[in-house]
């Protein structure tokens, strides 16, 4: 969003309210938006793809050890998601944002809509946020994180929080004995109004 506002001349919250309809989507909006993102005008006012029920299954927490990552079946709930068309085919499922990790990309109660990293068949790219997994002494910690690489080309899984308990970067490798597996990719959220 940030990209998207820097590249249309405004400010990340009024690309927020044109999203949500709160500022009017003028010919000059669209005109501005559609240049921004390199496509044709008519892309900016095309219907979004009809919304599908994504189940949420469990929740995303650093620093929130457990011996089990998802949650009993009466526990998950449906919500409802336009999904772009590349992943309409793979299987998705949602994820709950709990604790401050990412607080500057995803509040708490946001939602993280994701397609399992081998289901989607990709490789892990930078700038991208993924699903994490850090295993230790037999305990797991389930995270979101976006991938970074070093001068050196190593990567890292950064937090995007204004916690400064959450501030320091995850080695992709692991640290300290512990075992960092990337799980999925995050290709949507939804934040509850």
């Amino acid at each position: 969003m940030a990209r998207l506002a820097e590249e249309a001349d405004t400010d990340a919250s009024t690309i927020n309210k044109l999203e949500k309809g709160k500022t009017k989507l003028t010919t000059d909006w669209i005109n501005r938006l559609s240049t921004a993102l390199g496509v044709q005008p008519t892309a900016i006012i095309a219907e979004a793809p009809p919304p599908e029920p994504i189940y949420v299954r469990g929740k995303v927490q650093a620093g929130s050890w457990s011996e089990a990552l998802e949650w009993e079946q009466s526990r998950r709930y449906p919500v409802w998601v336009p999904i772009p068309d590349q992943w309409k085919p793979l299987p998705k499922f949602g994820l709950e944002v709990h604790g401050p990790s990412m607080n500057r990309k995803y509040p708490e109660g946001t939602v993280l809509v994701c397609v399992g990293i081998l289901d989607a068949d990709i490789e892990p790219r930078e700038g991208q946020r993924y699903i994490v997994q850090r295993e230790s002494h037999g305990e797991f910690e389930m995270t979101v994180k976006e991938l970074k690489l070093d001068q050196q080309g190593r990567p890292w899984l950064w937090p995007d929080s204004d916690d400064p308990e959450h501030q320091q970067p995850l080695s992709a490798n692991g640290d300290d004995g512990d075992t960092v597996q990337i799980l999925a990719i995050v290709i949507t959220s939804v934040q509850p109004e």
